[in-house]
């Protein structure tokens, strides 16, 4: 995906699904270049990129756009912060999630959508999906970017209204 093709995407979901109250705050190199140190990872760039042009993101329309639609998938609530990404992993590798994995998203019920570490820099990554209840690991099988599109393509929010004269 070019540079310019993922901006858009990016554009599009946060258009698309984003509550913006308080409006999310980018996240800076440093802060990604922390949270890429303690995991021991390469962070993938899609996912680095959406963090430092829209910040973490919350949701909330997702899950009433899925059931609206009659979509058997996850609904992505929120894309974490980093210090989040730090405290929802640890929490979940004592729930059984593989220590090789974290936590960048939650759903609306506290699952987790996660990113394999990597040894190796990585343009995007595949989107694993751990369901605490279940306990239960699959994979999405979408890279980062490829989740977002999803997101756009298979979830239309209804335009608002226009006022009757």
């Amino acid at each position: 995906m070019t540079e310019e093709s993922r901006n858009e995407l990016h554009v599009q979901f946060v258009l698309a699904f984003a509550a913006h109250d308080p409006a999310p705050h980018a996240v800076s190199e440093s802060e990604l270049a922390g949270l890429a140190k303690f995991l021991t990872t390469h962070l993938p760039a899609s996912y680095s990129q959406f963090l430092r042009r829209h910040g973490p993101v919350f949701c909330p329309t997702i899950l009433r756009l899925t059931l609206d639609h009659g979509l058997d998938h996850p609904d992505l609530r929120q894309i974490l912060t980093p210090q989040l990404v730090l405290q929802r992993s640890r929490e979940l590798w004592c729930q059984q999630l593989p220590v090789d994995l974290f936590a960048f998203a939650s759903d609306c019920m506290g699952n987790a959508f996660c990113f394999r570490q990597s040894k190796t820099p990585q343009d995007d990554a595949p989107v694993m999906f751990f369901s605490r209840q279940a306990d239960e690991l699959m994979e999405l099988g979408e890279t980062f970017d490829e989740l977002l599109q999803w997101y756009v393509q298979n979830l239309h929010p209804s335009p608002v209204p226009a006022a009757s004269p």
